[in-house]
C-alpha cells in the first residue's frame, strides 16, 4: 500500500488506519467504564442513557486525538511503537484492515443512504393527519412538554408501527389503520411516546449512532453502546408517556 505522508509524523493513511485499529481496545475500555457507572446509577435511567451516549462520543474523541498524534508526531511515536500497533504493522494486518474498513464502511454508508432515500420517499407519499382527536391530543401533549418546535404528523398505509424520522425537520409517522382505530387513551400513549423522543433529542442522538455504526462497523464496543442507547431511549420515552397519561 502506498501511503501519503503528511507533516512529520506517520503517513495520513497509516495514521487513519491505526486510529481506527486502536479504537478496538479503547472502545473495550470505555464500555467497561460505562458498565461500571451504569451499575452505580442503575436506578437512574436518564443517567444510564447519557453514559452510553458519552461513551460513544469518547470513542470518536479518542480516534480524532490519535489521528492527530499519529500524523503530526508528539506522543505518536510512543503509541506507534506499542506492542499492539507494532504487531499489526509487522504482520501486515494494518494494510488488510485499511482495505477491509473501506469496503465495510462503504457498504454501511450505502445502506444508510438507501434508508434515507426510502424514508424521504415514504414521507412524500404520506398524508397529514386531520383527525380531530389526534390533532387535539397532539397539541395538548406539545403544550405539556413545552415543545414549541413544529412537527409534522403524518400517516401512511405502508408502515405497521409509529416512529419519528428527520433531524432538522422531525416527522411523526403513524400507520393509517391507527388513525380511526384507536381509543383516545391509546392515542395519548403513542403521541406522548413519540414526542418524548423529540423532547429528549433522540433523533439527533440516533444520527450520531448511525454515523458511528458506519465508521466503527467492525467495533463490538460501538454496537454494545448503540444497543444500550436504543433500549434506554425506548424505556425512557415509555416513562414520559406513563407520567403524562397516568396509565403505566
Amino acid at each position: 500500500m502506498n501511503f501519503i505522508y503528511s507533516g512529520s509524523g506517520l503517513p495520513s493513511s497509516e495514521a487513519f488506519a491505526l486510529s481506527l485499529f486502536d479504537s478496538l481496545w479503547q472502545g473495550a475500555f470505555i464500555v467497561l467504564c460505562v458498565w461500571c457507572f451504569r451499575f452505580l446509577f442503575r436506578k437512574h435511567l436518564r443517567v444510564q442513557y447519557m453514559l452510553s451516549v458519552v461513551g460513544l462520543i469518547f470513542i470518536f474523541t479518542c480516534s480524532i486525538f490519535n489521528y492527530f498524534e499519529f500524523s503530526f508526531g508528539g506522543l505518536s511515536s510512543l503509541v506507534r511503537d506499542s506492542f499492539f500497533n507494532a504487531w499489526a504493522d509487522r504482520t501486515g494486518l494494518l494494510e488488510w484492515f485499511y482495505v477491509f474498513w473501506f469496503l465495510g464502511a462503504g457498504l454501511f454508508l450505502l445502506r444508510f443512504l438507501f434508508s434515507h432515500l426510502y424514508l424521504k420517499r415514504l414521507i412524500g407519499q404520506s398524508q397529514v393527519i386531520y383527525n380531530e382527536n389526534w390533532r387535539s391530543t397532539y397539541e395538548n401533549i406539545k403544550l405539556h412538554f413545552h415543545l414549541e418546535k413544529e412537527i409534522l404528523l403524518l400517516h401512511s398505509d405502508r408502515i405497521t408501527s409509529a416512529f419519528i424520522t428527520g433531524v432538522l425537520k422531525p416527522v411523526i409517522l403513524i400507520p393509517s389503520s391507527w388513525v380511526s382505530g384507536l381509543s383516545l387513551k391509546e392515542t395519548e400513549c403513542i403521541l406522548a411516546h413519540e414526542i418524548a423522543h423529540i423532547r429528549s433529542k433522540d433523533h439527533w442522538i440516533n444520527l450520531l449512532a448511525q454515523i458511528a455504526e458506519i465508521i466503527y462497523f467492525f467495533n463490538p464496543a460501538v454496537h454494545i453502546l448503540i444497543s444500550h442507547i436504543k433500549l434506554d431511549r425506548e424505556v425512557q420515552a415509555d416513562q414520559f408517556a406513563c407520567r403524562y397519561t397516568g396509565a403505566p
